[in-house]
């Protein structure tokens, strides 16, 4: 049983095709499907298998009743995955929202900032970073 609801896309995030790597599910159903040697060809979006993603698209909604959630959730404008922020301030493409994307933007200056403090104060960048 998942341990998790995954939440529907945002408005802003791209759509990739139904059933392929832009479903919310997908790495639950690719992970499902990594049990058994499916050939590429009967992967439905490159993905899963049929029988994977019924699994997980039943999974997900018996969680989703088993803790009393609403079948659609409402996304929050201003919510910023913080998880998905610190990657890509080490810079792994995830999808961001336009707040996120603005936390990673005032972070990176940050860190530019930080990094530069030794030019403006003449000393070893190692001294600066302690």
């Amino acid at each position: 049983m998942p341990v998790q609801a995954i939440a529907a896309p945002t408005p802003d995030e791209p759509r990739v095709g139904r059933w392929s790597w832009g479903h919310p599910l997908a790495e639950v159903a690719a992970r499902h499907c990594q049990s058994h040697a499916t050939p590429l060809p009967l992967l439905i979006g490159g993905t899963a298998c049929g029988a994977c993603w019924e699994r997980s698209i039943r999974d997900d909604e018996e969680f989703r009743l088993a803790v009393g959630l609403p079948r659609e959730l409402d996304t929050d404008p201003s919510y910023v995955d913080w998880v998905a922020v610190e990657q890509a301030v080490n810079g792994r493409e995830v999808p961001l929202t336009k707040v996120e994307r603005h936390e990673v933007r005032r972070r990176l200056g940050e860190l530019a900032r930080r990094r530069n403090i030794a030019r403006r104060y003449i000393c070893a960048v190692s001294a600066v970073t302690r």
